[in-house]
């Protein structure tokens, strides 16, 4: 249950923030003592802010404390092993084994190739499927949980990564400080990218309507149910790209931050969008000419 008083006065907007952290041990990626080194920070950002916080270890609700003002802020207890997205991570875990690492092994910073490495080969299964579970489920405990209790009863809603603080500060508070969009999901950019194509988006911090993030809800479950048959690691910031494809007046980057990628750096993405993806092609080409080659 959420718990502790409903008071908001003296909150700067009219915004409720969701801060998810569950600690999965033999993460390679973070490390237990990463989150608790981030965690403080993250949180000091949000001071004067209303929070829902979710856990499922009680010390990180006790450490959590420690840095918040609990009169803006409700505890909601969610188990890992119950995690919302936590069969299907089970199920996306089993196509990631088949992902054909030949084609990408030449790619930087390929979403799949880093998360088949790092997170599927090097944590293992179990953990991959956790922290999987936890990534694709970031959507959905917005809208099931915080927007459907809304307890401070706010117009908008935003995700925050626990570990946010380890962006680049000015960026990060700019986010804060962005009005939000009466028609769009704003997210930031990433650096990522998926079957050679940039990624769109960072999933550390999303700020959207209660409306809106009811309308993501539908169309990114959507997107999740089409990739059950794809065998590449995928995780939630390929979702929400892939969804932005399909819904471009839905999702976007934060206003500062296209103000701030002028037309040389999109010429020059474009340029390496293109390079990566007909590197791409090819490697397919030669791969399929290779095997219709030893057919004969």
């Amino acid at each position: 249950m959420i718990d502790g008083q409903l008071t908001s006065t003296g909150c700067d907007n009219d915004i409720t923030y969701v801060v998810g952290l569950w600690i999965v041990a033999g993460n390679t990626k973070r490390s237990r003592e990463h989150y608790f080194d981030r965690l403080p920070a993250t949180l000091r950002l949000l001071k004067n802010k209303r929070v829902i916080f979710l856990y499922d270890d009680d010390m990180v609700a006790e450490f959590a404390k420690q840095h918040l003002d609990t009169s803006f802020c409700k505890f909601e207890k969610i188990s890992l092993s119950n995690m919302i997205e936590m069969t299907n991570a089970g199920k996306l875990v089993e196509l990631a084994k088949q992902f054909q690492i030949a084609s990408f092994a030449r790619m930087k910073a390929e979403k799949g190739l880093i998360h088949y490495r790092r997170d599927l080969t090097d944590s293992g299964e179990k953990v991959y499927k956790q922290v999987l579970s936890i990534w694709l489920s970031k959507v959905f405990l917005v809208t099931d949980i915080a927007i459907s209790k809304n307890p401070f009863q706010t117009a908008s809603f935003a995700w925050v990564d626990a570990s946010l603080s380890r962006f680049n500060n000015d960026g990060v508070t700019q986010m804060l400080r962005e009005p939000v969009d009466p028609w769009k999901v704003l997210l930031a950019r990433s650096g990522m990218r998926y079957k050679g194509k940039r990624l769109r988006f960072n999933a550390g911090f999303i700020l959207a309507t209660a409306e809106n993030w009811q309308k993501l809800r539908g169309v990114y479950d959507r997107e999740l149910t089409k990739s059950l048959n794809e065998p590449y690691p995928i995780d939630e910031e390929v979702l929400l790209t892939r969804t932005s494809y399909q819904n471009p007046d839905l999702l976007d980057n934060f206003e500062f931050i296209k103000k701030k990628h002028n037309m040389k750096e999109n010429i020059t993405e474009f340029i390496l969008d293109c390079f990566y993806q007909l590197s791409y092609q090819m490697f397919i080409s030669i791969s399929k000419g290779m095997m219709l080659s030893r057919r004969k």
